[in-house]
């Protein structure tokens, strides 16, 4: 409770009051329960965001630096901002990594990945919300080839992902598609948030394009199979 209460105080610093209010009111369910609402931060970012879902939140942590913290390390930062950067999005949700770079960073091109068509709705939205037009929008989930493969897009994030069966049939394509059709020899930055399907993108054909990246960030699930994370550190460690 301490730590949300924390984070209730971060939020009211980037937010006006009228949208802090409207935050509050969320939170505690006052709100209609379908529906969405567009926040306006403090330094002019604007986010359409769905009521009583973790949008919100998830927000707050990108756009308070608290997630993805490493790409504002000083020496990396300055490094950075020294190029124009070509960035790959996958599992973009409702853009805020997308528009979190736009705002620090010089984009070459944005290519972002994204499978369920609600998230595709507000992650246009708010792209064009925020001014952001250089970008690649694949409406398919990243896997280890392509496919056609079903998306549990279960309020529950224990749930969440690519499956045999679900409630989504959608298109999948892999790491290998995307740098070969949009010819990338070197990425600045690769964002991986795939509802566990991560695991399967670790293989030998990978690496080579892994090798041509200068972050990744990955975002990595554990379950009962891969239940620990030493499995993701030896991969990339055998580079």
């Amino acid at each position: 409770m301490l730590n949300k209460s924390k984070s209730i105080i971060k939020i009211f610093l980037l937010l006006s009051l009228g949208d802090f209010l409207y935050f509050l009111s969320d939170y505690f369910e006052f709100t209609k329960k379908v529906g969405t609402h567009t926040y306006k931060l403090k330094d002019g970012t604007l986010i359409k965001a769905r009521n009583r879902s973790s949008d919100k939140w998830e927000m707050f942590y990108l756009l308070s630096k608290e997630e993805y913290s490493i790409l504002f390390d000083s020496l990396l930062m300055d490094d950075l901002r020294r190029e124009n950067l070509y960035i790959v999005d996958a599992g973009a949700n409702i853009g805020l990594f997308t528009i979190l770079i736009n705002q620090h960073f010089q984009l070459e091109k944005s290519i972002i990945i994204e499978p369920d068509p609600e998230n595709i709705e507000l992650l246009t939205q708010n792209l064009i919300l925020n001014n952001i037009k250089q970008y690649y929008l694949y409406k398919k989930a990243l896997y280890k080839d392509n496919s056609i493969l079903y998306f549990n897009n279960s309020l529950d994030f224990n749930k969440r992902g690519l499956s045999n069966n679900g409630s989504l049939k959608v298109e999948t394509v892999s790491i290998e598609e995307i740098f070969k059709n949009n010819k990338i020899n070197y990425l600045h930055i690769f964002k991986i948030d795939i509802e566990g399907g991560e695991w399967v993108l670790l293989n030998s054909q990978n690496k080579e394009y892994f090798l041509k990246c200068k972050v990744i960030i990955l975002e990595y699930h554990l379950d009962s199979i891969n239940n620990n994370i030493y499995p993701i550190e030896k991969y990339f460690l055998d580079f």
